[in-house]
């Protein structure tokens, strides 16, 4: 698995930056963004994500672009069929009597750092709730991953953590690579006796 992440180039970090990039100025991206700023029922405020010089072009190896795009009265957009998901009824939150005994407070965490998010502040008496990043959808997850991604210090610390956990992948393989040849002796021994 470890082979597999480390030839496909996501390690780099700027690679990581120009495949963000690349999906903001794609469609798909600004359609998925332009609903959570446009309607106002969404309990989670939309992430603004500062304008940068994006390249335009870059090519993507293997990928052969769509002569004709598709139009939205040909088939219904990824962002339409979202919001007809999230808007249904018949959808409940996951139930928490399944949940781990020791969940994880991720309020408390300094390993990574944080980029605070600014609330517009209304005139109700009681404040909006924000939302459990854990159960974000894809839409809503994409402007704060994209936001993270901006922060060297995080992206510092996901490396990092990369790094611990090809390692540990390595000491493991080792060790069964070990267990192995220990039993595979033995048993080549008790065959040939």
């Amino acid at each position: 698995m470890a082979a597999l992440s480390r030839a496909d180039g996501c390690q780099d970090p700027a690679s990581v930056k120009a495949i963000l990039d690349q999906l903001r100025v794609s469609q798909a991206w600004q359609q998925a963004v332009a609903p959570l700023s446009t309607e106002p029922e969404v309990s989670t405020p939309a992430i603004s994500i500062p304008d940068q010089h994006v390249p335009v072009s870059t090519p993507i190896e293997g990928y052969i672009p769509d002569p004709a795009p598709a139009t939205a009265t040909s088939s219904p957009s990824v962002a339409a069929l979202l919001s007809q998901l999230q808007s249904s009824s018949s959808w409940a939150p996951p139930d928490k009597t399944n949940a781990f005994e020791h969940e994880i407070d991720y309020s408390q965490s300094s390993d990574f750092p944080t980029a605070d998010v600014i609330l517009p502040s209304t005139n109700a008496v009681t404040s909006p709730r924000v939302q459990d990043p854990r159960s974000f959808t894809f839409q809503q997850a994409l402007p704060r991953i994209s936001q993270l991604a901006d922060d060297s210090g995080f992206v510092a610390a996901v490396t990092k953590l990369k790094k611990e956990q090809d390692e540990l992948e390595r000491q493991l393989w080792e060790d069964r690579r070990n267990i192995y040849r220990k039993y595979e002796e033995k048993v080549k021994i008790a065959t040939t006796k």
